[in-house]
């Protein structure tokens, strides 16, 4: 375990912050009856609860098993912050514009075979070329700004870049591929991520020093608690910030092999309600 947060005599938990896909949520993308009750357990012990994911917020809807949670949102991988089901945001953390239109191109000269889309406080917008879900036309997925410059895409009028998408325009490279390859292209200039693993890539790119870790710190700041009170709950490389903060991570049975070579306590698979297992057992230990 990395955590210096971590402690041979583990602080009571205060706060539980977990991702969606692969985590909180099943196979089917809906969490079990399991993970619910967990959380209800939860808050009646006390316990704060906060999803953080990669998702923009028009993706996290409040749900009916979770009427009557008070639970913390931070969405886009740490750029906006809210409360689940409550209009506007807390806190938006966007993309620097000109830095990142300097990124874009020095990736270009570098690389031709690249294209982007860039998640907003409203809304989402893509390069032309930037390959879009079949049926997005048919759900809420279409983007609603399609151009054909970056300057576009990165300063539209009246809106906040939050998050810059990268993925292969032209020969399909898969998501780790796609990563080593950008890596050291980007050196840090953003912060460099990913959540999903696909034949044709899919990098996340946010403001530097932007990640789930810094709006929990955040959070944890705003409720007068410590890091060595966290819980997190991951399984992609964009949760690794976030766990390594943590004084209990757990990485999900399923997780990336990034994320599982790090040595983080273990749940079971999301599919099996790996967290509302771990989540029992962790109120368990302390009397709930």
């Amino acid at each position: 375990m990395t955590s210096s947060s971590r402690q041979a005599t583990p602080a009571p938990i205060a706060i539980i912050a977990t991702d969606l896909d692969g985590t909180f949520l099943g196979a089917d993308h809906w969490p079990t009856p399991l993970n619910v009750e967990a959380l209800h357990r939860a808050q009646d012990a006390g316990v704060r609860i906060v999803f953080a994911t990669g998702r923009p917020a028009r993706w996290v809807r409040l749900i009916e098993p979770l009427a009557g949670l008070d639970i913390d949102l931070i969405a886009s991988n740490g750029a906006a912050v809210s409360k689940l089901g409550v209009q506007g945001f807390r806190r938006l953390s966007p993309l620097p514009g000109d830095d990142t239109l300097a990124l874009i191109a020095d990736l270009r000269a570098e690389w031709r075979d690249l294209t982007f889309a860039a998640e907003y406080d409203q809304g989402w917008g893509r390069m032309a070329d930037y390959p879009e879900l079949p049926d997005a036309e048919a759900s809420d997925m279409a983007a609603d700004l399609v151009v054909e410059q970056p300057r576009a895409l990165i300063k539209p009028e009246g809106r906040l870049p939050l998050k810059l998408l990268i993925r292969g325009a032209g020969r399909p490279l898969p998501t780790d591929e796609l990563f080593s390859r950008v890596d050291p292209l980007v050196a840090g200039r953003l912060n460099l991520t990913f959540s999903l693993v696909h034949d044709n890539g899919f990098l996340e790119l946010s403001a530097p020093g932007v990640s789930k870790a810094s709006a929990l710190q955040d959070l944890l700041a705003d409720y007068g608690l410590a890091a060595s009170q966290l819980a997190a709950f991951g399984d992609m490389p964009n949760d690794l910030e976030m766990l390594r903060l943590a004084g209990r991570p757990f990485a999900m049975g399923n997780a990336h092999p990034l994320v599982l070579a790090e040595g983080f306590e273990q749940a079971d698979l999301n599919s099996q309600s790996g967290f509302g297992k771990a989540v029992m057992a962790l109120l368990a230990e302390q009397g709930h």
